[in-house]
């Protein structure tokens, strides 16, 4: 197996070599691509359109070289997938930045949120396996389930062969592929984003998803050249922030323009976002900071945790069912008003159903790995691997961020290594 990662789709947006490019494309040098460009939507979209065509030309370019397609006289692409022996996958890995996000997509609850613009993306397979091509399939798949796809190409049991101690979350994909009329095997989908681990909590930098929208303030980018190249303003620096004043976390900033503010509101990135959905609803777990409380010295507060539910499907527009703001059917988030969805009076019997079944279903999911304190291989064991991996880890990393940092402070240090001896011999339950 081979992967290649084609990174064209991603800030700064810029323009585009003309040979990627199919003759007679627009021009667009006149364009500012210096980063926050924010007034001109419409440059985005241009920039990112030709972005992807690039991306359409190396891929093309990618298939000839390896002997699986050839050009045509004209310059087209000759691939006939049936006659090849590869198969070949094509996946997005998180959504569409803001900038480049259209309608009905929502660039507000985009790249970064477990919303579904934030997490449908395109997945595109061919090969001599693939029966009755040029189809679409509507079940749900995960990335996950592309583990247990290239396990049945090649013949294994994914879930047999790997060490008892580890639980695949992979679902069967290959009789999609091969049975146009396979029905669904997938009846939740699962996704989640986390905070960074670090020494010292990033600077804020507040991000836009369109002219007039809340901006989101988040601290992960470590410097403000990043954050200017992601079409941010940095709020560490007067010459950023609208009233000139310098900001140290986002708590601070949106103190000064709250969400429910007149001019420049400002949300806050969740630190944590967990969701599960099935063919019709959506919940999901927001865990937001608490400003309310101090931080601690690695400058994070205490989170909050917020439910919200939905109602979803994958039609087409203009039926297409996303779960934005206006449209929630229960939620506790003060960003997302709405009625607490425990007894909620507003429910059908049918949405209070699938909302307790994706509740319990979540809380399985949270709850399924077992704290094995000491163990950072994996192997649900403390033993002498894992002293002689914390050292590995510390002198590779310079005693940064590592497996080995089992309490999450951005250092493989002493108080990691006496954590591992003092649970030596340990021997951890595997997943439940």
């Amino acid at each position: 197996m081979v992967t290649v990662a084609f990174p064209q789709i991603h800030t700064p947006y810029q323009q585009v070599p003309e040979s990627l490019l199919p003759s007679g494309s627009q021009p667009l040098g006149n364009l500012n691509c210096t980063g926050n460009v924010l007034n001109n939507l419409v440059a985005y979209h241009l920039l990112s359109n030709q972005m992807l065509e690039s991306m359409d030309t190396e891929i093309g370019r990618l298939l000839v070289q390896t002997g699986l397609a050839s050009y045509n006289p004209d310059g087209s692409l000759n691939y006939q997938p049936q006659n090849t022996n590869t198969m070949v996958v094509l996946i997005g890995d998180n959504g569409t930045y803001a900038f480049g996000v259209k309608a009905p997509f929502n660039p507000s609850r985009a790249k970064g949120f477990v919303y579904q613009t934030g997490v449908w993306v395109p997945l595109v397979i061919a090969g001599p396996l693939v029966n009755s091509p040029n189809r679409t399939v509507e079940s749900m798949v995960n990335i996950a389930d592309l583990y247990q796809l290239f396990g049945e190409i090649a013949g294994i049991d994914v879930h047999s062969a790997v060490p008892y101690y580890r639980t695949v979350d992979s679902v069967g994909m290959l009789s999609y592929l091969t049975n146009p009329n396979q029905s669904s095997m997938r009846q939740t989908n699962f996704t989640q984003t986390g905070r960074n681990i670090h020494v010292n909590a990033p600077l804020p930098c507040v991000l836009q998803s369109f002219p007039g929208a809340p901006g989101t303030c988040v601290q992960l980018m470590n410097t403000e050249a990043i954050c200017h190249d992601e079409g941010g303003l940095w709020y560490n620096d007067p010459k950023d922030t609208p009233n000139e004043k310098t900001y140290n976390n986002c708590c601070e900033v949106q103190a000064d323009f709250p969400p429910n503010s007149p001019t420049n509101p400002i949300e806050i990135l969740p630190d944590y976002q967990n969701a599960i959905r099935n063919d019709n609803y959506k919940l999901v777990q927001l865990l937001a900071p608490d400003c309310s409380s101090e931080p601690d010295k690695h400058g994070n507060f205490k989170d909050i945790t917020y439910t919200e539910f939905y109602q979803i499907n994958e039609a087409p527009t203009p039926t297409l069912m996303l779960d934005n703001k206006n449209v929630v059917l229960c939620s506790d988030n003060p960003a997302t008003p709405g009625q607490p969805c425990a007894m909620n009076p507003n429910l059908t019997p049918d949405q209070v159903t699938n909302f307790n079944n994706l509740s319990t279903q979540m809380g399985q999911i949270l709850s399924s790995e077992s704290a094995c304190p000491g163990d950072g291989n994996d192997d649900k064991i403390v033993n002498g691997q894992d002293l002689q991996f914390w050292r590995k880890f510390a002198e590779l990393t310079n005693y940064g961020s590592s497996w080995y940092d089992f309490d999450l402070d951005g250092q493989t240090d002493s108080t990691d290594l006496a954590i591992i001896q003092a649970h030596l011999g340990t021997k951890c339950p595997p997943r439940k």
